[in-house]
């Protein structure tokens, strides 16, 4: 794995083409080498409109434009790529959010397993490490009230229940679609360290 110590991050909001009229392609050139998108690889950007079937994801699906211009940008510039999120809790599109809380547990490990599955196959090759979940343990348990809360509370096809067995699967899923791209944990909310980085083989 690439040392994360050794990296510097830059984290832009949006396009970095012709941001602050071309000062951020400069610093991102010259002081960093790795690359991280603050929101148009979220969820809520890559999969805004539904799919037809949201437990069967086709590529077709995904906003792809979006990460083909941040790899092609990264590239550019001889920087690493970082993609973050596969999965939150926050900026879910918003037919998600109307649908998930009718969803069954098992529903909710199909359509997860299929947008990790389609995404990573994509990004394969291409983004150098991922952000798998984020931000979803607290300083006093595993944080509630999000989209996935029933499969804490309902047992999925193949008898599993939690929240601990349900993020499993997330790296699971992701190391299936993809080998060989380093994996993490991503939390802003502890300091030591700060982000709390949990890496899986």
């Amino acid at each position: 794995h690439y040392p994360l110590r050794r990296q510097r991050q830059m984290c832009i909001r949006d396009s970095p083409y012709g941001f602050n009229g071309g000062a951020t392609d400069n610093l991102a050139s010259t002081e960093y080498n790795t690359l991280v998108l603050g929101n148009k690889m979220k969820m809520s950007a890559l999969l805004y409109n539904r799919p037809t079937d949201p437990f069967n994801i086709q590529i077709s699906d995904i906003k792809t434009s979006n990460i083909d211009t941040f790899v092609n940008y990264a590239n550019s510039n001889g920087m690493r790529k970082r993609g973050h999120v596969m999965v939150w809790y926050k900026q879910i599109p918003p037919w998600l959010a109307s649908e998930a809380p009718g969803w069954t547990a098992q529903q909710v490990y199909d359509f997860t397993e299929s947008y990790i599955k389609t995404l990573s196959q994509y990004t394969a090759g291409k983004i150098d490490e991922w952000d798998v979940l984020n931000e979803a343990i607290l300083s006093n348990g595993f944080r509630t009230d999000t989209w996935y809360d029933i499969v804490n509370t309902e047992a999925n096809a193949a008898g599993e229940i939690g929240y601990l067995t349900f993020f499993s699967n997330l790296f699971k899923w992701a190391r299936e679609a993809d080998p060989n791209v380093p994996l993490f944990y991503n939390c802003l909310l502890y300091t030591s360290p700060s982000p709390r980085d949990l890496s899986t083989s």
